[in-house]
């Protein structure tokens, strides 16, 4: 069980990740958002 487990969290990290690197490519919508949000609060 114990190198299995190792493999299996390795695979997850790596998926997790890769989610986060393509963010922004799978959510267009909620990085333009939160990028006007971020120039309005400097703004302020």
């Amino acid at each position: 069980m114990g190198p299995l487990m190792i493999i299996l969290v390795i695979f997850i990290f790596a998926i997790g990740v890769q989610v986060i690197n393509d963010w922004d490519s799978l959510f267009p919508q909620s990085k333009t958002q939160s990028k006007n949000k971020d120039l309005k609060s400097i703004r302020k």
